[in-house]
């Protein structure tokens, strides 16, 4: 099986936890608790962001198969305080193509795609062409967050944020990365 350890790694990594209630002979009820993500930010997070360092007005690849995740994300980068102009890919083909056609400041990215190329074969392609473009991943993918420790230390324009992420926390990363690119 896939071990106890290994999903309270996982549910942890998600801001969650993990409740046991057992009664010898009986029963055991394993019970999962996951942050619930708000479909727009609140006016309290708004502020928060307008407060913070808040990059405005960006041109922003989204590239995210989840409809319902790239609906929310895709929301929150083009209303304000953010008001970035967001182009969407479901999957790395899409992505390709938006990235010959446009230019971009930034490139939102999930690690598990659909149609044969993962985040992974997006952000190579990104590379080749573009040095100095930020890209956030956003995977919760186990294999993939072994690997991306490597990568950021390698690469100063890429981060990651696991699945799910709070709002603000993603708005917040990529306010980070934009300003390394400033810093340049």
């Amino acid at each position: 099986g896939y071990g106890m350890s290994n999903i309270l790694k996982y549910i942890q990594l998600h801001h969650g936890d993990v409740f046991v209630r057992s009664e010898f002979g009986q029963f055991t009820c394993v019970s999962l608790k996951l942050p619930l993500i708000a479909r727009e930010l609140s006016s309290e997070e708004k502020e928060e962001i307008s407060d913070s360092v808040c990059h405005t007005g960006k041109q922003i690849l989204l590239v995210e198969d989840e409809d319902s995740i790239a609906q929310v994300q895709k929301r929150i980068l083009s209303d304000p305080p953010c008001d970035h102009h967001v182009h969407l890919a479901t999957n790395g083909r899409e992505a390709f193509t938006l990235l010959e056609q446009h230019s971009y400041d930034l490139v939102s990215l999930d690690f598990i795609l659909p149609g044969g190329l993962n985040g992974m074969d997006v952000y190579t392609q990104i590379r080749q062409s573009f040095r100095d473009l930020p890209v956030l991943f956003i995977s919760g993918n186990l294999e993939f967050l072994e690997s991306i420790k490597k990568l950021k230390e390698n690469d100063t324009f890429v981060d990651h944020l696991s699945k799910p992420c709070q709002n603000t926390e993603y708005i917040h990363a990529i306010n980070r990365l934009l300003s390394r690119v400033q810093k340049i």
